[in-house]
């Protein structure tokens, strides 16, 4: 359990997570100033999360309640595929509240079993092809270990040095 109060802006948040440490719930309680008298919102993020017999993520549905008395409303699901020795091999989210969230993310490994690419995909509209908008890139040293992350979206790189 996490609990995190903002110091400027009067909203507390308390994160839940399960045994395997993933998210399983978050409330915000948002006030409408410092005093924290008046209630302005509440909110409630719920993942119901689903595992597989290896204990690998299948599944993530993510609810959220807004006030007190509200229905929840469902904003994404989000189905996990794994390949042989339990590599995640893509992510596939159902439904999406955000606009321009990805639909599907592809995983690729190298022959160590080690992450060589993360490939990002924008919901196809009507149709149109899914569209790539990402590609990060890792590379490892002989010891395994990572040296260099490369997106393309940010044309960011990252390169890593171990001291010994």
């Amino acid at each position: 359990t996490v609990y995190h109060t903002e110091k400027n802006n009067p909203v507390t948040t308390v994160t839940y997570f399960d045994k395997f440490g993933n998210i399983e719930k978050t409330y915000h309680q948002i006030y409408e100033d410092s005093t924290k008298i008046v209630i302005s919102r509440y909110e409630m993020l719920s993942n119901i999360n689903t595992y597989s017999p290896e204990n690998n993520l299948t599944r993530s549905v993510a609810t959220i309640l807004f006030g007190y008395y509200e229905t929840t409303d469902t904003i994404y699901i989000t189905n996990y595929i794994y390949e042989e020795g339990n590599r995640l091999s893509k992510q596939i989210n159902e439904k999406k509240s955000n606009v321009g969230a990805p639909d599907s993310i592809i995983y690729q490994y190298n022959a160590a079993a080690q992450l060589t690419q993360k490939i990002t995909y924008l919901p196809k509209m009507k149709k149109e092809v899914a569209s790539k908008i990402d590609t990060t890139s890792y590379r490892y040293d002989m010891n395994s270990q990572l040296i260099e992350e490369y997106s393309t979206l940010s044309n960011t790189r990252y390169t890593y040095q171990f001291t010994q």
